[in-house]
Formats: structure tokens, sequence, C-alpha cells
């Protein structure tokens, strides 16, 4: 299994990715990253 590595996301950053997520008019790409993002902020690792 991969090494993954500690993301740390501001309360700022945390706002606006989950702003990005709930939002209808964000892209879909945009929305799986940000929601990527945030599940790996809060230590959910990888499962390859």
């Amino acid at each position: 299994m991969r090494n993954s590595c500690q993301i740390v996301v501001n309360a700022r950053e945390r706002t606006t990715l989950k702003k990005w997520s709930k939002s209808p008019m964000t892209p879909m790409r945009v929305v799986v990253r940000a929601k990527i993002a945030l599940l790996a902020a809060t230590g959910m690792e990888t499962a390859l």
C-alpha cells in the first residue's frame, strides 16, 4: 500500500472546499476533488 502524506487545511480553505462540493454550479471534477481533499484533511487514507 502507498504511504499517504498528511494534508493540512485551514478554516478558510475548508470553507471554500465545502462550498465547492455543495454548489450545483461547480464543475463535477472540481466537486470530486474538493470532496477528496476534505476527506484527506480528516485523515482518511487511500484504499489502493
